[in-house]
């Protein structure tokens, strides 16, 4: 799509080339014509000079005109580009096929088809630069912003178990009459599923902490069996309910695992 700056350099020269040989050409047919006037005194001498330097006068005139329209198509293909840039918003990413895609396509054709002056060229490179940076920079905000919504729903997701087993333990316990040692166990239980809830609040409030970069996170080893009594604990009551039991046998050498935690 980019144009090679040796082309962008032989346009530049092509065009200061013509300028410049039409305003030596005016300059020649000028001292030529005055020179032959003075030297004949004749009226013809001096009417076929000032045709040829009303023909000089014309062509750097469309000279002129043609360098001005080309600076003006340039000027609109660029605004229309950056307003685009500006106006796209996430749409770019959400179709890459959709209309406002197709749209900055367009735009950036017309620009790069417009880019043959050496300056042109450059702050033409440069809006295109920073539309490329723009568009990065955006699909990585998106991509995170999927990311943090994907961890929030997993996360609210998590916290149904728990709430769910708070709200059976607690009528178990106004609806039933059971021994103290039992009612022990149902408030263990209990206590259990509140700090599982406050663990994973913690986990939210380290996940916002974490996207802004005022968390770090580090790996350390802790006891799988506690990573299985915790990860057992919120369903454990709910097993027992419909007759499932769990076990874990001890092996002798406790195992350990590769936990994240944050710092």
């Amino acid at each position: 799509m980019h144009m090679t700056e040796e082309k962008y350099r032989d346009g530049a020269e092509w065009r200061l080339y013509i300028g410049a040989v039409s305003a030596a050409a005016f300059l020649m047919v000028t001292a030529l014509t005055g020179a032959f006037f003075i030297y004949s005194r004749s009226l013809a001498v001096l009417y076929m000079g000032l045709a040829a330097i009303s023909i000089a006068v014309g062509w750097g005139c469309l000279i002129l005109t043609g360098l001005r329209r080309h600076l003006d198509q340039f000027m609109t293909a660029t605004g229309e580009l950056m307003d685009a840039v500006m106006a796209s918003g996430n749409t770019l990413y959400e179709d890459t096929a959709g209309p406002a895609s197709q749209q900055m396509g367009h735009l950036l054709r017309n620009i790069t088809d417009l880019e043959e002056d050496t300056l042109l060229s450059r702050l033409g490179n440069r809006i295109l630069r920073l539309y490329e940076v723009v568009q990065n920079s955006r699909s990585r905000v998106e991509e995170e912003k999927q990311r943090l919504q994907e961890l929030v729903s997993d996360i609210s997701h998590q916290v149904k178990t728990p709430a769910a087993n708070l709200k059976m333990l607690g009528n178990t316990l106004l609806t039933h009459t059971m021994p103290p040692q039992k009612q022990k166990e149902f408030l263990e239980a209990m206590n259990g599923q509140v700090e599982k809830l406050d663990f994973l609040m913690q986990a939210l409030v380290r996940t916002s902490r974490l996207e802004s970069g005022i968390l770090a996170i580090r790996k350390q080893q802790e006891s799988l069996y506690e990573t299985l009594a915790s990860a057992l604990g919120g369903i454990l009551f709910t097993a027992e309910a419909k007759d499932i039991l769990w076990a874990v046998r001890y092996c002798g050498k406790e195992p350990l695992i590769q936990r994240i935690k944050s710092e």
